[in-house]
């Protein structure tokens, strides 16, 4: 199984992918940091599974070869995939744009809202179950920089992965 974190540029996914695959991407606060994929290995519930850290894209729409590298990557992955969305919950409207565009890739999918203790600090409450039954997939509350969550949104994953649970087909 294959696990793809996908997702604005300076959502996270650098962050996350290192906190499990315990390799050091470059993780920058700059965008388009990730210039190109990197790989790791993970044992996750007995699961043996590649991870993918791919550019931050806006849209399946490709304005740069940066972002034509992560695109291309997610139109050709093979049906073994599962897409790990990674959302900067502090701008979750404008985030959901990529998340429905990735919802229409029909692959199995979970969505992380990383960086939730920035909103949550900021009084914002934010409702994961509602999220995820409008999307039709798991919603994980995730920090990157502390590990919160993540073990849960990778679980997630892999049972998406086994379930083959493809996002809601949304009006």
């Amino acid at each position: 199984m294959r696990l793809v974190l996908v997702g604005q540029p300076n959502s996270g996914k650098s962050t996350i992918f290192n906190a499990v695959a315990g390799y050091r991407s470059l993780s920058a606060n700059l965008p388009g940091s990730t210039i190109d994929y990197t790989r790791g290995r993970a044992e996750i519930d007995g699961s043996s599974v590649e991870i993918v850290d791919v550019p931050g894209i806006y849209s399946l729409q490709v304005s740069n070869e940066v972002e034509k590298t992560a695109v291309e990557f997610l139109l050709d992955a093979g049906p073994d995939t599962v897409l790990i969305d990674v959302i900067d919950a502090s701008v979750l409207a404008r985030s959901l744009e990529l998340t429905l565009q990735l919802a229409e890739l029909r692959r199995p999918m979970v969505v992380a809202l990383n960086m939730s203790d920035e909103v949550r600090r900021k009084g914002v409450e934010l409702d994961a179950g509602r999220l995820a039954d409008r999307l039709g997939v798991p919603v994980v509350e995730t920090v990157g920089r502390s590990g919160e969550g993540i073990l849960e949104l990778f679980r997630a994953a892999v049972r998406a992965g086994r379930e083959r649970r493809v996002p809601a087909v949304l009006p």
